[in-house]
């Protein structure tokens, strides 16, 4: 292992995003919670390595927070998000290459923090055990357990006690999830839960499954273009409140804020130096 742990690993593929906006614009953008969130980590210059896979039609490189690996026999993994309804409908063209245990315990290093989000299932099981072996606290998206993708394209969700990570789970020291899914979390989950709701904000649940204390955090003023990456972005703040030794009420003030500015933008987010500023004084 490396003898200066890395400061946040974070574990999920890139993709290829085709946004179908409200007003009619079509966009094809880099996406990915993996992009969303290295890009987060990037912008406010943390200590971060990426470990996610692409196929060979991977047409992001430049924008890309961190090289992926380059599976030549597959395809990256694709969504179209259509928010011409008004809200986000969305479909799976591809669902890239799976990221393995062994690649995760071939990176040879020690993460302070390591964030599990997958997208297209990407990061089974197993491979959340490995992070939890390299790693002093796992974070993990909610989405990346209980996605289930049917033939179509179509995604739904599924439960907890079907999903397969019955009992990885409880490798994660925090767990985010929106509030749809968290209603398919069927089963107590330890640690701590925040339950992510666009602009109404988020609940921190910290405690045992027996005696759980929740505190709501405010979400922060946008002007929203995009929304999304939003809960990529927010997961990004958390985590660098977490490395900054925040606990994690705290840390999900700096999950809004990044959020906020998260969907201000079309595509992975950018900050200016004022957003910088304010986030520091957080």
């Amino acid at each position: 292992m490396d003898a200066h742990p890395t400061g946040i690993l974070v574990v999920g593929n890139y993709c290829h995003d085709t946004l179908l906006a409200s007003d009619g614009r079509e966009h094809h953008v880099l996406g990915g919670s993996a992009a969303y969130i290295g890009s987060v980590l990037r912008a406010l210059a943390i200590d971060f390595r990426v470990l996610a896979k692409v196929g060979a039609d991977f047409r992001h490189v430049a924008d890309a927070p961190a090289a992926p690996l380059v599976i030549e026999s597959e395809r990256t993994c694709a969504f179209v998000d259509d928010y011409r309804s008004g809200e986000r409908h969305e479909t799976c063209q591809a669902r890239g290459p799976v990221i393995t245990a062994a690649e995760v315990r071939g990176l040879g290093v020690r993460a302070k923090i390591a964030i599990a989000c997958a997208v297209g299932g990407e990061v089974p099981a197993e491979t959340l055990e490995a992070l939890a072996q390299i790693a002093d606290t796992v974070i993990a998206d909610a989405q990346g357990i209980l996605r289930l993708f049917k033939p179509d394209g179509g995604v739904s969700l599924q439960p907890l006690s079907q999903s397969g990570f019955s009992q990885s789970i409880a490798r994660v020291q925090h767990l985010k999830a929106s509030v749809d899914e968290a209603r398919h979390l069927d089963r107590d989950v330890e640690g701590t839960l925040i339950v992510t709701d666009g602009s109404r904000g988020c609940t921190v649940s910290q405690g045992a499954a027996s005696g759980r204390t929740s505190t709501h955090v405010e979400a922060f003023d946008a002007f929203e273009r995009d929304a999304t990456g939003a809960g990529d972005s927010f997961l990004a703040g958390y985590a660098i409140g977490l490395l900054r030794g925040h606990d994690p009420v705290r840390a999900a003030r700096l999950g809004a804020f990044c959020g906020a500015r998260a969907v201000e933008v079309v595509g992975v987010p950018r900050f200016s130096h004022e957003a910088l500023a304010q986030l520091d004084s957080l």
